[in-house]
């Protein structure tokens, strides 16, 4: 599966998942309009390596991180340093390339 299916089924279990009080889509990136005949930039997301989902567990109230990668994708250094510096705080930063890995992350939290 691409790495756009992986992500939607994962959304799917965090929403439902007893454990997860919120989890979001943290979109990143460029995009442009025209206005007055101008072209304009707009960033989403200026943390370089965020994760492509980001929520809050139950009680707890730790942040999670994933980064959703295919079978094959690669994780680029900055991204594995925004995971890190999750986990450093306390919150759970993993790579996830399956709602199964998803699954044993939380069996372990």
């Amino acid at each position: 599966p691409s790495e756009a299916q992986i992500l939607k089924a994962i959304m799917q279990l965090l929403h439902k998942h007893p454990k997860v009080g919120r989890a979001w889509r943290q979109n990143s990136g460029t995009a442009t309009y025209e206005a007055n005949g101008k072209t304009r930039y707009v960033r989403s997301n200026t943390a370089k390596g965020m994760s492509d989902i980001m929520g809050i567990l139950k009680g707890s109230g730790k942040t999670i991180a994933l980064e959703v990668k295919s079978r094959t994708g690669k994780v680029m250094p900055h991204q594995e340093e925004f995971l890190a510096s999750i986990r450093a705080g306390g919150g759970i930063g993993a790579v996830v390339r399956s709602v199964d890995d998803v699954v044993k992350l939380l069996e372990g939290v």
